[in-house]
């Protein structure tokens, strides 16, 4: 994630501590089907909005169709809530992943990784908050990206006079909107498109 406002992100922050099951969130400006969305209703809550409904990476279509309403955001992805109403919303929609709570030692801190194993392959997103009807949102206004793919790196990154973005110890010889990544010396000739 990419957040460029600090002071603004940070005062959101408190107040969804403020309100545990809260999450921060951003207006979708083009059609993207790797986010989650969130439609909040009309309802009014100190700080933020009911939330409505929540759809973890639609379908490309229904992501398109999704833009076009402004009551979606997009979902950033952080999550506020109270430990015990998040147990109580697994324990509702997701007992497998309850149930295997269970074995943690968490008196310690200690998962072991041959339990943590034992626990669905399901984010949180799909387990709980397409389920849920205790989320609330706060608005974010700001310059958020989620730099989960190499193209949203790519997006955001300083580029020189032909398109490249070059992030460590890269010599290039005529390459057109090329991304390179080093830790030692890499030399790149004629690429375009990279």
């Amino acid at each position: 994630m990419l957040i460029n406002e600090v002071c603004k992100r940070c005062g959101l922050t408190k107040k969804a501590i403020e309100y545990y099951e809260e999450q921060d969130l951003t207006h979708p400006q083009i059609m993207e089907n790797g986010y989650g969305y969130v439609k909040i209703n009309s309802q009014k809550i100190e700080n933020g909005y009911k939330v409505e409904n929540f759809i973890e990476k639609p379908t490309e279509q229904n992501a398109s169709d999704l833009i076009k309403d402004s009551s979606y955001y997009w979902n950033s992805g952080i999550f506020v809530f109270k430990a015990s109403t998040l147990l109580n919303e697994a324990k509702k929609y997701t007992p497998e992943i309850y149930n295997c709570l269970k074995i943690f030692d968490l008196k310690n801190y200690e998962i072991k990784p041959a339990d943590f194993e034992k626990l669905p392959n399901i984010s949180i997103d799909y387990a709980i908050m397409e389920k849920t009807d205790k989320l609330a949102l706060i608005e974010l206004a700001s310059d958020w990206k989620d730099l989960g793919s190499w193209k949203s790196v790519y997006d955001v990154s300083k580029k020189d006079a032909n398109g490249n973005v070059k992030i460590g110890n890269i010599l290039d010889f005529e390459s057109k909107k090329m991304q390179g990544t080093s830790c030692n010396v890499e030399i790149c000739c004629k690429f375009d498109d990279l």
